[in-house]
């Protein structure tokens, strides 16, 4: 996939992006490094630069929506979790109210 110049430097700083040559696959990823206007479908690379502390990372526009459907499915999991174990506590209350309304 393509990855800037530009993004690469703005993730991890000018000095550790002279490291790599353009053209040539960055180790350690899955990414060429391109300059200028290189590359083909350099809209869909690396370009959006995340910054986490010191450093950072760079992603897609595809690596964006993958992050974005998995917090929409660990939300609707968690959601899913919550209503069950109120279903379940909800039932066992109602349960044991029955059985205690029984006996008297």
């Amino acid at each position: 996939m393509p990855i800037h110049e530009d993004s690469v430097i703005q993730a991890i700083g000018e000095e550790r992006a002279e490291r790599y040559t353009p053209g040539e696959w960055i180790q350690g990823s899955k990414d060429v490094l391109v300059t200028g206007d290189g590359g083909r479908l350099t809209a869909l690379g690396d370009q959006i630069v995340v910054k986490a502390g010191a450093g950072g990372m760079v992603a897609s526009p595809g690596d964006i929506v993958v992050w974005c459907g998995l917090l929409v499915l660990a939300a609707e999991a968690s959601v899913a979790w919550q209503r069950r174990e109120r279903r379940h506590h909800i039932a066992e209350h109602t349960h044991a109210a029955a059985e205690g309304g029984a006996a008297t």
